[in-house]
């Protein structure tokens, strides 16, 4: 089975059965962002904020029909309302993208009820959407950094495990690719006589990412690792994990953490490991339009970002030589 596909099953399973406690305008709702073709990632999102938000307008109690009541103050308190908390017996401030997006998912639950005719009330029209702060400076490991993480790997793996596991973070830092692509990647989607992988990103784009010939020895040494040391079948997940089935993302969590110990006191994630990808081809001259195509942006200015920031890295090293001249 196609890797996305499993994994959109899965989800779409998990949706379902939090449906079956829900009241049924949300089946209603999940079955119109269906057919609007939204990934199941987003349709649970949506769904899950706006169950807040009805939890929050009826205090809890039963109501089926508590939109039909909803002011457009209602809107307003409750995003006011989910700016901070709890976490840890401390208060911690939630992020502006997540605010944005409650504030997005109630007005699609709105524009849903109206297209519908389940009501004619929209009070998310004449509500301003929370705006978002620029976006904080772009995190990266630096060469060295990257020598010392494939050092802790090798180190700290298994016999049975290295192999995989450099192949996945060579797979993170030679290609950019995002964590919930490269779980979903198949045996069948690598072909080694294009050097290529075919893969599903976010919005079901599907593109083929070329790899060299370094990365496509690694990945053959760990398919023959694969067939080896796992119970598992010639096709299917190409990552698996310790008990045979595919890895998740959490899994990928979880060993960065592992082997990015005692390498940088930055906050590596996976998607960390994007923005590596990133700059090292931007510290090597590669066109910006080249670094756009193969980390699949949309827009440019998305890849911009990261250029941006090896700039001022540059900057930096420049006025700590320029410091020594006297």
């Amino acid at each position: 089975m196609n890797g996305r596909l499993e994994s959109e099953l899965n989800k779409q399973k998990v949706i379902k059965a939090k449906l079956k406690k829900l009241p049924p305008i949300f089946t209603e709702f999940y079955s119109y962002m269906e057919e609007d073709d939204r990934s199941y990632n987003t349709i649970e999102h949506y769904i899950d904020y706006n169950v807040e938000f009805m939890e929050y307008i009826t205090k809890g109690k039963k109501d089926d029909e508590y939109y039909k009541n909803v002011t457009q103050s209602n809107v307003r308190q409750f995003i006011s309302s989910q700016r901070t908390k709890e976490k840890d017996g401390e208060i911690v401030r939630t992020g502006d993208s997540i605010i944005a997006t409650k504030w997005s998912a109630i007005k699609k639950f709105f524009i849903f009820l109206n297209e519908l005719g389940f009501t004619d009330n929209n009070p998310v029209d004449g509500a301003k959407r929370p705006k978002v702060k620029a976006k904080s400076e772009v995190t990266f490991l630096e060469e060295d950094e990257i020598n010392k993480l494939f050092a802790n790997i090798k180190e700290r793996s298994t016999e049975r495990l290295l192999n995989r596991d450099l192949c996945i973070f060579s797979l993170f830092v030679s290609t950019g690719l995002r964590k919930s692509a490269l779980v979903q990647i198949n045996v069948e989607d690598v072909n080694f006589k294009t050097n290529t992988i075919t893969v599903i990103e976010k919005g079901r784009k599907e593109r083929n990412i070329g790899f060299g010939e370094n990365m496509k020895q690694l990945l053959l040494n760990w398919l023959q690792d694969r067939r080896d040391y796992f119970d598992v079948d010639e096709r299917g997940p190409l990552f698996v994990s310790q008990w045979n089935n595919r890895m998740s993302t959490k899994n990928v969590e979880l060993l960065l953490k592992k082997y990015i110990d005692g390498v940088t006191s930055k906050h590596i994630t996976p998607h960390k490991l994007r923005a590596t990808a990133a700059t090292q081809m931007g510290a090597h001259d590669v066109p910006v339009q080249v670094i756009k195509e193969i980390l699949g942006h949309n827009n440019v200015n998305t890849t911009m970002r990261y250029v941006a920031a090896l700039d001022k890295q540059k900057q930096e090293a420049i006025n700590v030589l320029d410091s020594i001249v006297k």
